[in-house]
This record gives structure tokens, sequence and C-alpha cells, in this order.
């Protein structure tokens, strides 16, 4: 699985099936539409026709990603809470804290204020996935939270 750091995140997902691209908002209220424009869509390509060989990686990561955004209603307490951080638990507790965090609509103010918790659920720094701009592969990823 290849990930490419750019706004809007590009997953590009190797398959042996019809080519399909998905866009997928990474935030927990997906039928809240006022919460959903404040979070940008993650483009996800299915397929081998995206010719991924010819994409290097620059960065290679031994663990699984969980991206989610950091935007919706975050600034309320309640909504960040039960939107982000339980959602965030509920999916990235099965990886038994080996998992890589990469953040759309990353607010540095939001991950300053849960570092402590990011860091019981995962011991790697939360990527930027806005800014990042590498390529980075990881072996799966789990693209949202519920």
């Amino acid at each position: 699985m290849i990930i490419t750091s750019t706004k809007p995140l590009i997953v590009y997902i190797p398959s042996s099936e019809a080519p399909e691209n998905l866009t997928i908002k990474p935030y927990a209220r997906r039928n809240d539409q006022t919460a959903m424009k404040e979070v940008t869509p993650v483009e996800i390509r299915l397929g081998n026709h995206w010719n991924i060989s010819n994409i290097s990686c620059e960065v290679k990561h031994e663990f699984p990603a969980t991206v989610f955004s950091s935007g919706g209603f975050t600034g309320n307490i309640f909504h960040e809470l039960n939107e982000i951080i339980i959602p965030l638990y509920i999916t990235s507790r099965h990886f038994e804290n080996q998992v890589e965090f990469v953040i759309t609509d990353y607010g540095a103010w939001w991950v300053d204020k849960y570092k402590n918790i990011l860091k019981k659920l995962s011991p790697f720094e939360p990527m930027n996935g806005d800014t990042d701009g590498r390529v980075h592969c990881f072996p799966g990823a789990v693209i949202g939270l519920r």
C-alpha cells in the first residue's frame, strides 16, 4: 500500500480486480454534512493499472497506518472525544500500539492537545498527511474511523 502525502491524500492499493477510484472522508460522523464540510477527502486508487511499480517509496514503514482527519467539529471537546478520540481508540487498539497515524486536516494544536493519548495508542509521531510531501509505503492501512 502506498500513500502519497499530498492534499488531497492519495492511497494506491495494488489489486488484480477491476480498476476503481474511491473517495472517503476519514471522519467518524459521515452522515453529518456540516461536519464533513471541514474534512478533506482521501482518494483511493484500487488496481494495478496505476503502474505503481513506477512510484518509489521515499519512506518505508514496518507497521500499518490509520488515516483519519482532525477536522470536523474539532474545538468542541464533546465532538473531539466522541468523533475522533474514541473511534481512533476503537480503530487502532487491535494493532496493540504497532500502528502509525496519518492525519489529514492536520491541526497542530489538536495533536498537541491530545499528544499523551496519541502516544498511548502509537509510539510513533503522527504524520501530517497534508504537508509531508513524501511517498510512504505501509504494509496496510485503515482509512477513516467508525
